[in-house]
């Protein structure tokens, strides 16, 4: 039982779904993906699984990946919701990007991805990643595109 859980939101996209069926997950290589680094839980997919069993394995993360699925995302709000599954796909679509190259790459130390991560959350700028900056935004934005759109 999750008490912060106010909102939870679950997708397939290929990004997602593709990190999630890597025996690594998700890697800090990427802005994105160092700010969620000590956010994600991986987990097998279970086509029978049922809320109560998604919100275990999340443990006490917000995000949870997973294997050839996609992501699930928990959160207080649907801003921070959205927050986190952009920032979540943004991550995984880098990081697919990077190992498609096939190239050596550049990976932060396990301090440096502690120390950033936190940042994330400390610093007024970011402001944590409740999504209460970015979401008045997408809403204004999909009203503007959508104008039969209604919360």
């Amino acid at each position: 039982n999750r008490s912060d859980v106010a909102c939870f939101l679950h997708s397939h996209t290929l990004d997602t779904a593709t990190v999630a069926s890597l025996e690594e997950g998700l890697q800090p290589v990427s802005q994105a993906g160092i700010m969620l680094a000590n956010m994600v839980a991986h987990s097998h997919f279970d086509f029978y699984q049922d809320g109560p069993e998604t919100v275990r394995l999340l443990g006490g993360k917000n995000i949870m990946l997973q294997k050839w699925h996609g992501m699930f995302v928990a959160g207080e709000s649907l801003g921070e919701c959205f927050y986190l599954a952009l920032s979540i796909d943004r991550a995984c679509h880098a990081q697919r990007a990077l190992l498609q190259t096939g190239r050596p790459y550049h990976s932060p130390t396990g301090e440096e991805v502690a120390r950033w991560s936190r940042a994330y959350v400390d610093d007024p700028f970011y402001g944590g990643y409740d999504g209460e900056r970015i979401w008045p935004s997408m809403v204004r934005k999909v009203e503007r595109l959508q104008p039969d759109f209604a919360l």
